[in-house]
């Protein structure tokens, strides 16, 4: 994961900054050592963004569309206030998951990470 001070051109060369993100080890292996030290060009595989009090759905929505239309693999906008998240994934309708009463995954884009929603709350 990636700090929520950190951003990326994307390929678009719009730049993002989430509040979390992953890059694969290999895809990171490939970034110059000197972006390092900025901001790289690159979209990570998966995006976080957590809805903020002032954040509005549409506009969060289309930032959400702007990473997968970049190369992300999946994304989740989590809005705590209606307890609902919204699962991005290349091509594909966007899930939406009523209720904060689960467990959500990495999938197979990050196996292994889970995010107990209810901590949210």
């Amino acid at each position: 994961m990636t700090e929520s001070n950190g951003g990326y051109y994307l390929p678009d060369t719009s730049m993002k900054a989430p509040d979390a993100a992953w890059i694969s080890n290999e895809r990171y292996a490939q970034i110059p050592p000197e972006e390092l030290k900025t901001f790289p060009y690159v979209c990570p595989d998966f995006v976080v963004e957590l809805m903020s009090e002032s954040d509005l759905l549409g506009p969060s929505q289309r930032r959400m569309e702007k990473w997968m239309e970049n190369g992300c693999r999946l994304a989740w906008l989590i809005d705590r206030r209606q307890q609902r998240v919204y699962v991005y994934r290349p091509d594909q309708p966007v899930d939406v998951l009523d209720g904060f009463d689960r467990t959500i995954s990495g999938e197979d884009v990050l196996p292994g990470f889970e995010l107990v929603l209810k901590w949210l709350v």
